[in-house]
């Protein structure tokens, strides 16, 4: 029981590590792209499916750069997402994944909320 006991605190311990590094990377990756413009931020948070963050680098309304970060665990990794890119942000309709489309629209939501249109 006690060996039981360990090995689950230690693979806590090993998993606030690995999250602690990849929140460290998103938020890294996230500054280099507000230092070069206006960015926006969507997330979708899910228990048992695959959650999401959007940030999409803006030029007024066009998406000039977009990734997403989407997975179940600690490894997942930033990828971007060229076929947002280059278009505005109200003629994106179609998004075939729905995480993503959730984090996307949540992102869309945030800039109106904050820019009041």
């Amino acid at each position: 029981m006690v060996k039981v006991l360990i090995i689950f605190m230690l693979a806590s311990v090993i998993q606030n590590f690995l999250f602690s590094k990849q929140l460290k990377t998103v938020n890294t990756f996230f500054y280099q792209l507000r230092a070069r413009g206006d960015v926006l931020v969507g997330q979708k948070k899910h228990i048992i499916k695959p959650g999401a963050i959007v940030m999409m680098l803006m030029d007024k309304d066009y998406i000039k750069e977009a990734y997403v970060l989407k997975g179940y665990s600690v490894f997942s990794k930033i990828k971007q997402m060229e076929s947002l890119e280059g278009t505005r942000l109200n003629d994106i309709k179609n998004i075939d994944d729905s995480t993503i489309k959730f984090a996307f629209n949540d992102a869309v939501a945030r800039f109106e909320q904050n820019t009041n249109i």
